[in-house]
């Protein structure tokens, strides 16, 4: 115990860390600040050489533990946060990447263990915002684009779509449906599928599309999300502008579901309005919205285990190759 304790208090006779940094910032005398880093640094060696099993521990929690920190900060604000305050996020991520490099260009040997940790937290953070874009493109996009858009319930699949610019879920009346039996299919590496929305089989304008890539052959025939099934009425809106949608991402899709509907109005004799609506069919869009967040939360909880693992291996990487480096050898 007290053999511990001497490890993490420095000698009585060594300069303070605070007063190290106190003289430093005073810029009094550099020299001398230089002299008392040297001896900061010689009272901890001898504290590691006394205590290795503390220094070990001190060094998994440095080399792990703290990058390890830094993804799930990372991370987590990208999937969580970005869409509700992307500048503040991109500042908090910046502020890691700032105070990593600030450490790596501290070259005193008393900050081997920090510089160290900085490059694992620069690694660290990369492989956070990989994740945290990937786990929102894929879970959480579509639906965060659409949460602070209004809901419209008993909608006549006729009623323009220009009063609708604001919908978020659309709830069609009671006989809606999509109808598979005049369904597009346009080709562009993916398939790009569209099926009107319909009621009786009505001939006037198209107001609505149901959309989905990959999920339909060439003609009369859709399997989009819950397309086809019967009773379904449920819609989420597919946003303009460069959203994720069903495997496609960018105005890309947007134009070539254009480019259907022009297909399907010169192949069954369709009219479809201006500003019509592409949406997606659910059954429940509401219980959609709350499984794709559990499924965001799920994915979350196994990039952070998954991540425990690779700042383990990368600290021991790292630690290889920074001995290699080390002109001493240490």
């Amino acid at each position: 115990g007290g053999a511990a304790r001497r490890s993490c208090t420095p000698p009585p006779k060594s300069p303070t860390g605070s007063a190290v940094l106190a003289r430093a910032m005073s810029t009094e005398s550099l020299s001398e600040w230089a002299s008392d880093v040297e001896s900061v640094s010689g009272s901890i060696q001898s504290q590691k050489e006394e205590n290795p099993d503390s220094n070990y521990w001190c060094g998994i929690f440095t080399a792990v533990v703290v990058p390890w920190i830094a993804f799930a900060v990372s991370s987590g604000l990208l999937v969580f946060a970005f869409h509700l305050r992307p500048v503040l996020v991109s500042v908090v991520i910046g502020l890691l990447l700032c105070v990593a490099a600030f450490v790596i260009y501290l070259e005193q040997s008393v900050f081997r263990t920090w510089k160290s940790t900085g490059f694992l937290v620069i690694f660290a953070v990369c492989c956070g915002v990989a994740g945290g874009t990937l786990l929102y493109g894929t879970y959480l996009k579509q639906v965060n684009s659409i949460s602070s858009l209004r809901r419209y319930d008993n909608v006549l699949p006729s009623e323009p779509a220009a009063g609708r610019q604001d919908a978020g879920k659309i709830f069609f009346a009671h006989g809606s449906r999509a109808d598979v039996f005049r369904s597009v299919g346009f080709k562009d590496k993916d398939t790009y599928c569209v099926a009107p929305i319909t009621i009786d089989n009505d001939d006037s304008v198209v107001q609505y599309w149901a959309v989905g890539v990959n999920c339909c052959r060439a003609r009369e025939d859709m399997w989009c999300d819950d397309v086809g099934s019967p009773g379904v009425r449920g819609a989420l809106r597919v946003p303009e502008g460069p959203r994720f949608v069903a495997g496609a991402t960018g105005q890309l899709a947007q134009d070539n579901f254009r480019k259907a509907i022009s297909l399907a109005e010169i192949e069954y004799g369709l009219q479809s309005a201006d500003d019509a609506l592409f949406v997606t069919w659910h059954q429940d869009p509401d219980r959609l919205e709350s499984d794709l967040w559990r499924f965001a939360m799920g994915a979350w909880t196994v990039e952070l285990a998954v991540y425990a693992l690779v700042a383990y291996v990368a600290a021991v990487f790292f630690n290889q190759c920074y001995k290699g480096l080390a002109p001493d050898g240490k």
